[in-house]
């Protein structure tokens, strides 16, 4: 017995049809992005630190580097190690729900924006700014240490001015913190980001 019934001699799928991304959701493709060393420690708990690596600066917007350092501490009880795997790994160790960073920025007109919808909706593109977006990364790492980067996508440039990216991992047992960036240093790397393509 056949399951699947057969397809006629040439008949292919259709091609989906492109769809350009708001601007808003993430970097615009086909652009070399200016880097800026900003690395710092933004927090330290017990076996973990978030760190903010890098900004990395498009013309229409830019992108925070925070990534999660974590290390197996002998001197911290074993199952610590394995209950922060399963908040900063994707999938986790355990069946334990996963609860992520959370970060936001203040601009120096005093607008803010956070990074806490999970899903932005692409029907929704009509949008003003600021708009945090958050994304995962990648991480990797072995039975002493892991680290695992997240991706916040600020979207427009921040003006001139103080720029504070807030956050906080309550999964970590992160508190609610902030660091002052300069913007104007975000916005006249903006000018500078290079095209791939002519």
């Amino acid at each position: 017995m056949q399951f699947f019934s057969e397809r006629p001699e040439g008949e292919q799928d259709p091609e989906p049809t492109p769809r350009a991304l708001p601007a808003w959701i993430q970097p615009p493709d086909g652009e070399i992005p200016v880097p800026l060393a900003v690395g710092r420690v933004l927090a330290r708990v017990p076996s973990a630190a978030l760190l903010l690596k890098r900004i990395d600066v498009y013309s229409s917007g830019c992108e925070f580097r925070i990534a999660v350092a974590a290390r197996r501490d002998r001197s911290q009880p074993e199952e610590r190690w394995f209950d922060i795997l399963d908040v900063i790994q994707p999938m986790g160790h355990h069946r334990r729900r996963r609860s992520g960073p959370r970060v936001g920025v203040t601009l120096a007109d005093g607008r803010t924006a956070t990074g806490d919808e999970d899903r932005p909706s692409l029907e929704r593109d009509e949008r003003t700014g600021p708009i945090v977006t958050l994304r995962g990364g990648g991480g990797g790492g072995s039975d002493q240490n892991y680290e695992m980067t997240y991706r916040a996508w600020l979207w427009p440039v921040p003006p001139a001015g103080a720029l504070t990216l807030h956050y906080a991992w309550p999964g970590l047992g992160i508190d609610e913190g902030g660091v002052e960036l300069d913007g104007a240093r975000v916005a006249e790397a903006a000018r500078a980001a290079q095209q791939i393509w002519e």
